[in-house]
């Protein structure tokens, strides 16, 4: 070969050695256009059912759904009025309105959801018409996986933004994430576990919510069926409960493991300020964060330098305690633990207090609404954001996302102060958009007889057609939309009110 084809070849290999390096730091590297959330509302039914009511009504033990699934109320849905096009429409007219966005604005739209209503048709394709004709570009579509959907349509927004950043950055486009689900189940012990909300995000630049580290994400995927929708003329899906949770936490154990390791520094769960979790039932939050304080002593089980580290900084001082946690992660391996209510039950005592400063605030609507499906761990996000406000300027919140079927994630957020403070909403303004705790306190409680009564019209709703609804409207709030009529084709016509 010649000198001058070494040159030439020389010179090819640094510029793709330079390339491949640009790809895969351009978005640390560069001046960070700090990626997230610029503003959230949440829609949810204004009817619920008191879990203690129920409790009493079902004859059950007195706490088996307060205290045994640490649940207050929960969302209830008239299906001939409200369904997930319904709740998606509304928070996303909402969002637009509060925040004061121009539609034209929005490029991107996302829905995460495992309750469609038709085999087919999106839900996005829905929202269209809340936009202008001019808007017909707009990308995006449904994602479906169990209750992730959300989690994938949340990153598609990402990457596409930092995709549409580095071709023009002069623009301020915007995305949109819905996550939207009804959950309802069969007479039974799962009933309980049922909910409904709508959350909406609105995704840009220089956000007081942001995914400021594209590292900081680790997922794990597999085979698994415990909890599947398998009959399309059933309403209700097919649940292994216990291996669902088996799941749940198996999947918590490889993202945890895999994220801490993406730090500079391997971390451990109390070097995070807040946690959310996809929250089924908040008893499973509780053992998942529980779980995540395990795994730091039993990743660390034969490193006495690294458990003393990690007595110091849960300040555990009593020997006692000490000596039981080493017996437990050097007698047992995780794989072995999962069903373990002793080890458990040992990890929640232990971590009560920092559970309460650092979870607890996320669970505040889970625990209002019940499981929302894909909705459920943004839920807990704007149950945070509601709670503390700006007081999440420069935490950390390390989110846990798990659909069956079965995918997960482990990623973490940023509260920050917006750079451009005239033109962009910050922590405290979201806060006072979200507005929870009023509007939780004036919904419409209902007895558990008339859930009841609900309940069973909604199975008979489920595949009805050609018929005008004539439920009463006079508890669905002003601006929001519900459902008119099904025609003899299945096309669903919706009113706002």
């Amino acid at each position: 070969m010649s000198q001058f084809c070494k040159n030439a070849l020389s010179k090819v290999v640094k510029q793709q050695n330079v390339s491949k390096r640009h790809f895969s730091t351009m978005l640390n590297q560069q001046s960070n256009p700090n990626f997230g959330i610029v503003g959230m509302d949440v829609y949810f039914p204004q009817r619920c059912v008191n879990q203690k009511h129920l409790e009493q009504f079902d004859g059950v033990s007195e706490g088996k759904y307060t205290i045994g699934l640490a649940q207050s109320k929960m969302a209830v849905v008239d299906l001939e009025r409200e369904d997930t096009v319904s709740l998606a429409l509304t928070a996303v007219n909402r969002l637009l309105e509060k925040y004061s966005i121009d539609p034209k604005q929005v490029k991107r739209l996302e829905v995460g959801t495992e309750s469609a209503i038709d085999k087919s048709k999106s839900i996005k394709s829905f929202l269209m018409q809340l936009f202008p004709d001019s808007a017909s570009e707009m990308e995006g579509i449904d994602t479906i996986n169990a209750c992730y959907g959300a989690t994938n349509a949340f990153f598609n927004a990402l990457y596409w933004l930092n995709s549409e950043h580095q071709t023009n950055k002069k623009q301020d486009n915007y995305a949109i994430v819905v996550a939207v689900d009804i959950a309802q189940y069969d007479k039974g012990p799962a009933r309980p576990t049922g909910g409904a909300g709508a959350v909406a995000m609105l995704l840009g630049k220089d956000a007081p919510i942001a995914f400021s580290n594209y590292n900081l994400k680790a997922f794990h995927m597999e085979h698994a069926y415990d909890f599947y929708k398998p009959k399309a003329t059933s309403y209700f899906p097919t649940v292994d409960g216990a291996f669902s949770n088996v799941c749940y936490l198996r999947s918590l154990d490889v993202c945890f493991e895999r994220l801490r390791q993406r730090h500079d520094v391997p971390i451990s769960t109390v070097d995070l300020d807040y946690f959310c979790f996809h929250a089924p039932y908040n008893k499973l939050v509780q053992k998942s964060f529980a779980r995540m304080v395990y795994n730091d002593f039993a990743l660390a089980a034969n490193d006495d330098v690294q458990l003393n580290l990690l007595f110091e900084k849960y300040a555990i001082k009593d020997e006692n305690i000490k000596k039981q946690i080493i017996d437990t992660v050097r007698s047992t391996t995780r794989e072995t633990t999962y069903d373990n209510n002793d080890i458990s039950k040992f990890f929640i005592n232990l971590t009560k207090k920092i559970y309460e400063d650092r979870v607890g605030p996320s669970t505040f609507l889970p625990r209002e609404l019940g499981n929302t499906y894909a909705a459920s761990l943004y839920a807990g996000l704007a149950s945070l954001v509601g709670v503390k406000g700006e007081a999440l300027t420069n935490k950390r919140v390390n989110m846990f996302s798990y659909g069956s079927g079965l995918a997960s994630a482990m990623f973490e957020l940023q509260g920050r102060e917006t750079t451009h403070k005239k033109n962009r909403y910050q922590l405290d303004d979201i806060q006072k958009v979200l507005d929870l705790e009023n509007r939780l306190n004036n919904r419409i409680e209902v007895a558990p007889e008339h859930y009841d009564e609900i309940m069973s019209k909604n199975v008979e709703v489920y595949l009805k057609h050609d018929f005008v609804s004539e439920s009463p409207i006079d508890y669905i709030e002003q601006g929001a939309f519900y459902l008119d009529k099904v025609d003899n084709k299945y096309r669903r016509f919706y009113l706002k009110k």
